[in-house]
C-alpha cells in the first residue's frame, strides 16, 4: 500500500467518526508529492519533515535562525507542486552533549510561526516516547483477545503514569521559572527495578525464577 493510500484511508475513518483534525503530525516518509498534494487539496493542517534532497534544498537549509521560505516540489513527470517549508533552528548549548545548530524543515498547511511548528511536532515525539516506555513495561502474551491485549496496555500506562507522578513530585530541578524534572535522578529502568523488587518480596518469589524479562501471560 503507497503512503497516499494509508493517509486517505486515515483521513476518511476520522471524518466519519465526526473528529476535526487540528493538525496531522506524520513521519517523513510521508513527505511525497502525492500526500502533499492531497493534504493541500483536502485543506487538512499539516506539519512533515521535509526530506532533504537535492542541492537546492540543501542550500536552502544552510541558515542561522529559523525562517519559512516556499519551495516548489517537482518530481519527474509530476505537475510541480508549492510547498510552504518551515525551518526550526535551535542552538543546542550543550544539550545532548553538543553545542552546536540543530536544523528541522518542515513542509506545513496551515501554520507559519516556527515556534508554533516546533512545539507541535514535539507532541508527536512525546507520544512516541510513552509508546516505547510502554513497550519495556507491558506484560507479553499470546493470547489474540483484543480485550486481554488492551488491560495489559491500560496496566503499563498505569505504571508509566505512576511513574511521571513520582518525578514531578520528588524529582524536580529547583529553579525559577517552570517546573523541569531532573529525568536522570530517577530513571523508568530504576522505577521497574523497585517495583519488581517490592512485588517479589510481597508474593514471596525466588530469585531467578520470574524477571521482568520473561513475564508472559496467556
Amino acid at each position: 500500500m503507497l503512503m497516499i493510500d494509508f493517509v486517505t484511508k486515515i483521513t476518511e475513518i476520522i471524518y466519519e467518526l465526526g473528529v476535526k483534525v487540528k493538525v496531522l503530525c506524520i513521519d517523513r516518509e510521508f513527505y511525497t508529492h502525492a500526500v502533499m498534494g492531497y493534504l493541500q487539496s483536502a485543506k487538512i493542517p499539516f506539519i512533515v519533515p521535509v526530506k532533504v534532497q537535492g542541492e537546492q534544498m540543501k542550500k536552502l537549509l544552510r541558515v542561522k535562525k529559523s525562517c519559512c521560505f516556499e519551495y516548489v516540489m517537482s518530481p519527474q513527470g509530476k505537475e510541480p507542486l508549492n510547498l510552504n517549508i518551515v525551518v526550526c533552528v535551535n542552538y543546542l548549548k550543550g544539550k545532548k552533549d553538543k553545542n552546536r545548530l540543530e536544523i528541522h524543515a518542515f513542509s506545513v498547511g496551515g501554520f507559519t510561526d516556527p515556534k508554533k511548528v516546533s512545539k507541535m511536532y514535539e507532541r508527536r515525539f512525546s507520544i512516541e516516547s510513552s509508546y516505547r516506555i510502554r513497550n519495556t513495561s507491558k506484560p507479553r502474551t499470546s493470547s489474540k483477545k483484543p480485550e486481554v491485549r488492551y488491560l495489559y496496555t491500560i496496566i503499563s500506562f498505569l505504571i508509566q503514569n505512576h511513574w511521571v507522578t513520582l518525578q514531578w513530585k520528588y524529582f524536580v530541578k529547583r529553579q525559577t521559572g517552570p517546573k523541569i524534572i531532573d529525568v536522570d535522578k530517577f530513571r523508568f529502568d530504576t522505577f521497574k527495578m523497585i517495583s519488581w523488587s517490592y512485588l517479589k518480596r510481597l508474593f514471596r518469589i525466588p530469585d531467578g525464577v520470574v524477571t521482568l524479562s520473561n513475564i508472559t501471560y496467556d
